[in-house]
């Protein structure tokens, strides 16, 4: 390849670096949801200007053109992406919506095909020569009529956009519109000079500077970035937040005429904006002398009597003056914002009344109420007699005031650890140590007035600092003419009990979703059977260079991925097959290490600590890996500024006196591996979803999947998985397999032997309920050369052998309405004894259980491709 160099080549180099790092500064700092589309502006700006540059420097016709091509990626990108940003920055989100932005996207597409097709067309350009410039050649085009038209398109976008924020310039406060002028002056310098560039005014320069003046916009975007906030909050942002606003709010230029009222204002006023727009606020306002003295001094105004005008009529305000100042801390007027706080008056004033009258009405039964009160303390002293040794609590509350507690039992303090005093008389004791979540039980109480009697249930905070489950039964004492004279309560904690039914709803719960996944995942294992088999099949057809045998690989990629999620699903369900043997937990983590440390970088401290002597298990070593990979991922995850990451083993003995951590898990000899860290550590609440499938912390970036393979793994397995973690200490996850007495290590099973592939012969019978499955085996066996009978069930297969005789081989689904397979190859053995069997799942073992009961028989798990299909086939008739 042959290159030359012009003093342009730097010169567009340099815009392209400026243009990109604008794009990565707007993306990093600026979140605003307009900040992505004008970011795609910048980093097609560079494009355009890294291209150019390339073919600048490109001293053949062919480089020149190829790079040229590569320039209308850029070029056709930033009228989409510059309409898109002002669209979203102006709030017309509803213009850009994903099916109108596929709609404006056609147009650039079909410019691309039309650019990369052109030997074939004239379409884009008539002809494209290297002319001499100096002593350089330059590529010159001659435009063709789809270049006009991609062009108008292009204008006309970007001109849109322009037209869009040119709108809001208008209407903005004087404060913020430099943000849109930043954004205007940035645009237009480079479209202006691509216009007279493109429709032929004379150039000084003979070649397209106008990919250069893309560093004029980044820096202008970048001026704008740092001088006034822009993308910060945009004007359509504000505007919503102003409209919306439930205050009233006036706002007033340095003459003190009026420029603004939000639709609150308005209402107050009684007028709209149009009407009293630059008029003095003396003049709209004058039955308000105080609101304007406080408008001319600055500060806090409340309105102390009510107004006689008509607007104002019987209403109270509170409101504050605040200076309205630019960039440059210079006032441009003041901020006026009002608040009707007519209810909260009339409601003290009310108030101050009832006072008043109450006041008598109080003083004339404190005598009453002495006497009252005196026999009501001998009751609860012989009440306190009666129950202190009861596991309830007994308490009583004045039926005026529901929450303030006059007797409380003396077993108080052995059953929430607070003394009587600090609970007597404290109106706020539920307030301050009811639980957030149950605070409903504040105004759920007040119905016991109307019922008489109440029962609830909530968490309360114990002297000890956790929370108790309190079973509060009251009722309401009345007199002799039915009026309550007390509320009577009792305490009961039933944290033991609420504890036991959490924990049984959590199981429940796991195995409703875990049978659900499971259902799924073999439901999906059947479809991506299909799919990945006619994938295999058209690719199998197409030439090698038929562009189509691409899309076919990559519908297997896709089969294939999601392959790995259906046995995510299935892992979680615990029905996966396993191929579990007793392994040494040391000897898996040996094995493992080395690539776990070169997994989680060197910011993290690694090392283990495996336990002499470990109990052996009987698991699968491949998933017992793929647990220890989901954790270890999940530690790294959870320290990104480094910290300590530690694998142990250990024998443990459960028994009846375990507490803490392992106190769910059946009594047994265990052995125990652990993967602590020193991360952020997981918030009390997430902890009872961590294992539930799709429940993630990560936001787009996690799948919930992780976690949950492990508990399906650790459960299938016959162990258990539980977590105990502090917020800002660590996490450690640790997994319980019981151990083995008197067990020797197995040894991995040796590979099956290499099936020599030759033309198949033999009468086969397929039964599979799957239409599509059946369809796709028969397909792929007969091209095998296999003669081929096809059975959608046992009925239907039972038929078959009768008018056909035995095949030389069944290929049978395990699971089948009706009749499962093996159910199937029983009947037809007790005709048929030698007759060969090859099953097909893709479910789990405890599935399968039934299947390897039968003698002489072969698994092929679901999904298979159809190399593995037909190699199974040979095996089973080998």
């Amino acid at each position: 390849m042959i290159w030359q160099f012009n003093m342009y080549v730097p010169l567009m180099f340099f815009s392209g670096a400026v243009s990109l790092g604008v794009g990565y500064f707007t993306l990093r700092r600026r979140p605003a949801s307009s900040s992505v589309a004008l970011a795609v502006v910048s980093i097609a700006g560079a494009i355009w200007a890294w291209t150019t540059a390339f073919q600048l420097a490109s001293g053949t016709l062919e480089h020149a053109v190829a790079f040229h091509k590569l320039a209308f990626i850029g070029i056709d990108a930033i009228g989409v992406a510059w309409f898109v940003f002002a669209a979203t920055y102006t709030g017309h989100q509803k213009w850009v919506t994903a099916r109108k932005l596929v709609i404006l996207s056609l147009l650039p597409v079909m410019t691309q095909v039309l650019v990369w097709t052109s030997p074939y067309h004239t379409l884009v350009w008539k002809a494209l020569t290297m002319n001499a410039a100096g002593s350089s050649a330059i590529l010159h085009e001659s435009p063709g009529v789809w270049w006009w038209v991609d062009t108008a398109y292009s204008y006309g976008l970007l001109v849109l956009g322009i037209v869009l924020l040119a709108v809001i310039l208008f209407r903005e406060l004087v404060i913020y519109r430099r943000q849109v002028t930043a954004l205007l002056v940035g645009v237009i310098i480079p479209l202006a000079a691509d216009a007279i560039y493109t429709y032929g005014a004379p150039r000084a320069e003979p070649v397209n500077l106008v990919p250069a003046l893309f560093a004029w916009v980044g820096l202008v975007l970048f001026w704008g970035f740092t001088r006034y906030q822009l993308l910060d909050v945009t004007p359509a942002a504000r505007e919503f937040v102003v409209k919306h606003m439930s205050d009233s709010l006036i706002v007033t230029d340095t003459r003190d005429r009026i420029v603004y009222l939000n639709p609150a204002a308005e209402e107050l006023l009684g007028k709209e904006l149009r009407f009293v727009t630059r008029k003095p606020i003396a003049e709209v306002m004058a039955g308000s002398p105080g609101l304007l003295a406080a408008h001319r001094n600055g500060g806090e105004y409340t309105s102390a009597g009510r107004p006689q005008e008509r607007e104002y009529e019987g209403r109270f305000y509170e409101g504050r003056v605040s200076a309205l100042r630019d960039s440059h801390d210079r006032v441009r007027g003041n901020i006026l914002v009002l608040r009707d706080f007519t209810d909260r008056r009339e409601a003290e004033l009310a108030l101050e009344e009832a006072h008043r009258g109450l006041e008598g009405r109080v003083q004339a039964r404190t005598a009453e109420l002495r006497t009252a009160n005196e026999e009501l303390s001998r009751s609860r002293a012989r009440l306190a007699h009666l129950l202190s040794s009861s596991p309830v609590v007994i308490y009583s509350c004045d039926p005026r005031d529901l929450f303030s507690v006059t007797f409380v039992g003396d077993n108080l303090e052995s059953q929430l650890g607070y003394k009587a005093e600090e609970v007597l008389g404290k109106g706020d004791f539920w307030v301050e140590h009811l639980h957030p979540e149950d605070l409903h039980f504040l105004t759920s109480r007040t119905g016991i007035l109307e019922k008489g009697q109440a029962s609830h249930e909530y968490r309360l905070l114990s002297d000890d600092g956790t929370y108790r489950w309190i079973h509060d039964q009251a009722r309401l004492v009345n007199d002799g003419r039915g009026r309550p004279v007390e509320l009577i309560g009792s305490w009961l904690d039933v944290t033991d009990r609420r504890r036991m039914e959490e924990k049984l709803g959590h199981s429940s719960k796991m195995e409703a979703v875990g049978l659900l996944a499971g259902g799924i995942a073999h439901d999906f294992n059947n479809l991506l059977t299909a799919i990945g088999g006619y994938a295999e099949l058209v690719q199998a057809r197409l030439a090698a260079d038929e562009p189509a045998r691409e899309d076919m690989r990559e519908i297997r990629r896709a089969v294939e991925r999601a392959v790995g999620l259906t046995g995510q699903l299935l892992a979680f369900s615990r029905k996966q097959v396993l191929k579990p043997r007793v392994i040494d937990l040391n000897k898996v983590i040996r094995s493992t290490e080395e690539m776990f440390g070169r997994l989680i970088g060197e910011h993290i401290e690694f090392s283990t600590d495996l336990g002499p002597d470990v109990g052996l298990v009987r698991a699968d070593p491949g998933q017992i890996e793929q647990v220890c990979m989901n954790l270890v991922i999940n530690a790294h995850e959870a320290m990104p500024q480094g910290g300590r990451l530690v694998i142990r083993t250990a024998n443990v003995e459960i028994d009846a006196r375990t507490v803490g951590v392992f106190e769910d898990v059946p009594p047994g000899s265990y052995a125990v591996l652990s993967v602590s860290d020193t991360g952020a550590g997981i918030e009390e609440d997430v902890i009872p979803h961590l294992f539930e499938p799709f429940f993630t912390t990560k936001g787009e970036g996690g799948t919930g999947l992780g976690l949950a393979t492990v508990y399906g793994i650790v459960g299938q397995s016959g162990g258990r998985v539980t977590v105990q973690s502090t917020v800002g200490r660590g996490t450690t996850f640790w997994i319980l397999l019981p151990s083995l007495q008197d067990a020797i290590e197995e040894e991995a099973p040796a590979a099956p032997a290499p099936v020599e592939h030759h033309a198949g012969s033999g009468t086969l019978l397929v039964v599979e309920d799957e239409a599509a499955v059946r369809e796709l085996i028969a397909r792929v066996l007969r091209l095998h050369g296999f003669q081929v009978l096809e059975a959608d069930g046992a009925q239907a297969a039972m038929e078959i052998t009768g008018k056909h005789g035995a095949p030389d081989l069944v290929i049978t689904d395990v699971v089948m309405p009706h009749t499962s397979g093996p159910d199937l190859v029983n009947q037809l053995r007790e005709a048929h004894p030698e007759l060969r069997v090859l099953f097909m799942s893709g479910y789990s073992q405890d599935k399968l259980d039934e299947a390897w009961r039968v003698s002489n028989v072969r698994l092929l798990e679901k999904p298979f491709s159809t190399d593995s299909l037909v190699t199974a086939v040979r095996a089973a008739l080998s």
